[in-house]
Protein backbone atom coordinates (compact mmCIF):
# COMPACT_ATOMS: atom_id res chain seq x y z
CA UNK A 1 0.00 0.00 0.00
CA UNK A 2 1.36 3.64 -1.04
CA UNK A 3 0.58 6.82 1.20
CA UNK A 4 0.61 9.59 -1.12
CA UNK A 5 0.09 13.00 0.18
CA UNK A 6 -1.58 15.86 -1.35
CA UNK A 7 -4.36 18.40 -1.01
CA UNK A 8 -8.46 17.27 -1.98
CA UNK A 9 -8.56 20.47 -3.85
CA UNK A 10 -5.60 19.62 -6.32
CA UNK A 11 -5.74 15.74 -5.86
CA UNK A 12 -2.60 13.86 -7.19
CA UNK A 13 -4.16 11.16 -9.05
CA UNK A 14 -4.96 10.34 -12.85
CA UNK A 15 -8.63 11.23 -14.61
CA UNK A 16 -11.12 8.08 -13.99
CA UNK A 17 -8.51 6.13 -10.98
CA UNK A 18 -10.84 5.45 -8.31
CA UNK A 19 -14.35 3.70 -7.89
CA UNK A 20 -14.83 5.14 -4.36
CA UNK A 21 -13.19 8.31 -2.38
CA UNK A 22 -13.79 8.68 1.08
CA UNK A 23 -14.22 11.94 3.58
CA UNK A 24 -14.49 11.68 7.00
CA UNK A 25 -15.58 14.66 8.73
CA UNK A 26 -13.00 17.04 6.48
CA UNK A 27 -15.52 17.75 3.80
CA UNK A 28 -16.93 20.83 5.25
CA UNK A 29 -14.04 22.05 6.27
CA UNK A 30 -12.74 22.67 2.78
CA UNK A 31 -13.53 24.78 -0.68
CA UNK A 32 -16.63 21.93 -1.47
CA UNK A 33 -16.76 23.18 -5.07
CA UNK A 34 -13.01 22.59 -5.76
CA UNK A 35 -13.00 19.12 -3.71
CA UNK A 36 -16.31 18.26 -5.73
CA UNK A 37 -14.48 18.96 -8.88
CA UNK A 38 -11.48 16.48 -8.21
CA UNK A 39 -13.72 14.19 -7.02
CA UNK A 40 -15.94 13.66 -10.53
CA UNK A 41 -12.33 13.94 -11.74
CA UNK A 42 -10.80 11.13 -10.27
CA UNK A 43 -13.92 8.57 -9.83
CA UNK A 44 -14.91 6.07 -12.44
CA UNK A 45 -18.58 6.88 -14.42
CA UNK A 46 -19.69 4.73 -11.48
CA UNK A 47 -17.81 5.78 -9.16
CA UNK A 48 -19.50 6.85 -5.17
CA UNK A 49 -17.93 9.27 -3.12
CA UNK A 50 -18.94 9.13 0.83
CA UNK A 51 -18.53 11.42 3.39
CA UNK A 52 -19.21 11.62 6.99
CA UNK A 53 -20.39 15.35 7.83
CA UNK A 54 -20.55 16.75 11.52
CA UNK A 55 -24.05 17.68 12.50
CA UNK A 56 -23.40 19.02 15.88
CA UNK A 57 -25.82 18.28 18.26
CA UNK A 58 -29.24 16.79 18.36
CA UNK A 59 -31.89 19.07 18.00
CA UNK A 60 -33.70 18.92 21.22
CA UNK A 61 -32.52 17.03 24.70
CA UNK A 62 -30.24 17.80 27.86
CA UNK A 63 -27.09 16.37 27.50
CA UNK A 64 -23.23 17.57 27.71
CA UNK A 65 -23.34 18.80 24.26
CA UNK A 66 -26.40 21.46 24.72
CA UNK A 67 -24.81 22.31 28.10
CA UNK A 68 -21.88 23.13 26.34
CA UNK A 69 -23.07 25.28 24.24
CA UNK A 70 -25.05 26.60 26.61
CA UNK A 71 -21.50 27.92 28.20
CA UNK A 72 -19.30 28.50 25.39
CA UNK A 73 -19.30 32.03 24.15
CA UNK A 74 -18.90 30.71 20.22
CA UNK A 75 -18.79 27.50 18.76
CA UNK A 76 -17.38 29.39 15.44
CA UNK A 77 -16.50 26.45 13.27
CA UNK A 78 -14.29 27.61 10.12
CA UNK A 79 -16.78 26.49 6.66
CA UNK A 80 -15.57 27.24 3.96
CA UNK A 81 -18.61 26.37 2.11
CA UNK A 82 -21.65 25.52 3.56
CA UNK A 83 -23.28 23.67 0.41
CA UNK A 84 -21.02 20.42 1.73
CA UNK A 85 -23.24 20.29 4.66
CA UNK A 86 -26.18 20.19 2.91
CA UNK A 87 -28.27 18.15 0.91
CA UNK A 88 -29.13 20.89 -1.70
CA UNK A 89 -25.90 21.67 -1.51
CA UNK A 90 -24.80 18.37 -2.66
CA UNK A 91 -27.22 17.87 -5.25
CA UNK A 92 -25.41 21.71 -6.66
CA UNK A 93 -22.20 20.23 -6.27
CA UNK A 94 -22.39 16.61 -7.99
CA UNK A 95 -25.34 17.16 -10.42
CA UNK A 96 -24.41 14.23 -12.45
CA UNK A 97 -24.97 11.98 -9.22
CA UNK A 98 -27.91 10.63 -7.07
CA UNK A 99 -27.31 12.09 -3.50
CA UNK A 100 -28.33 10.60 -0.51
CA UNK A 101 -28.35 11.96 3.01
CA UNK A 102 -28.48 9.85 6.03
CA UNK A 103 -28.64 11.02 10.07
CA UNK A 104 -27.26 9.38 12.48
CA UNK A 105 -27.39 10.06 16.12
CA UNK A 106 -24.61 8.39 17.62
CA UNK A 107 -24.48 8.18 21.31
CA UNK A 108 -21.25 9.19 22.86
CA UNK A 109 -22.22 9.16 26.49
CA UNK A 110 -19.44 8.20 29.43
CA UNK A 111 -17.21 8.86 32.25
CA UNK A 112 -16.61 12.99 32.39
CA UNK A 113 -13.13 12.71 30.83
CA UNK A 114 -14.09 10.34 27.82
CA UNK A 115 -16.79 13.61 27.15
CA UNK A 116 -14.54 16.22 27.65
CA UNK A 117 -12.38 14.19 24.98
CA UNK A 118 -15.17 14.65 22.49
CA UNK A 119 -16.12 18.09 23.01
CA UNK A 120 -13.01 19.65 24.30
CA UNK A 121 -10.76 18.19 21.56
CA UNK A 122 -13.42 19.61 18.63
CA UNK A 123 -14.55 22.72 19.72
CA UNK A 124 -13.42 25.50 21.35
CA UNK A 125 -14.94 28.06 23.67
CA UNK A 126 -15.53 26.46 27.01
CA UNK A 127 -13.13 25.47 30.08
CA UNK A 128 -12.93 22.00 31.66
CA UNK A 129 -13.97 23.63 35.11
CA UNK A 130 -16.75 25.17 33.21
CA UNK A 131 -17.91 22.14 31.71
CA UNK A 132 -17.18 20.11 34.55
CA UNK A 133 -19.92 22.16 37.07
CA UNK A 134 -22.53 22.38 34.02
CA UNK A 135 -22.24 18.47 33.84
CA UNK A 136 -22.43 17.76 37.61
CA UNK A 137 -25.81 17.09 38.09
CA UNK A 138 -25.59 14.23 35.33
CA UNK A 139 -23.31 11.84 37.92
CA UNK A 140 -20.99 9.33 36.82
CA UNK A 141 -22.29 8.85 33.29
CA UNK A 142 -22.54 11.99 31.62
CA UNK A 143 -25.07 11.67 28.29
CA UNK A 144 -23.53 13.27 25.34
CA UNK A 145 -25.61 12.68 21.71
CA UNK A 146 -24.13 14.39 18.35
CA UNK A 147 -25.55 14.24 14.71
CA UNK A 148 -24.00 13.12 11.58
CA UNK A 149 -24.56 12.92 7.89
CA UNK A 150 -23.44 9.95 5.84
CA UNK A 151 -23.90 11.91 2.46
CA UNK A 152 -22.95 9.94 -0.99
CA UNK A 153 -22.73 11.05 -4.50
CA UNK A 154 -23.41 8.05 -6.74
CA UNK A 155 -24.27 6.72 -10.40
CA UNK A 156 -27.87 7.92 -10.91
CA UNK A 157 -28.79 4.09 -11.36
CA UNK A 158 -26.71 3.25 -8.03
CA UNK A 159 -29.15 5.79 -6.01
CA UNK A 160 -30.80 4.49 -2.93
CA UNK A 161 -34.90 4.19 -2.44
CA UNK A 162 -36.61 4.52 0.70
Amino acid sequence: MAVVRGRAEQLPFADRSFRTVVSHLAFMLMDAAAVAREVERVLTDDGTFAAILGGGPTADGDDAFHRYVAIAPSLDVPLVDRMARSEAGWRALFPRRAVDFERVVLDLSGTFDEVWRVLGTSYEGASVEDFRDACASFGARIPLAMVVWLATARPRSAAITP
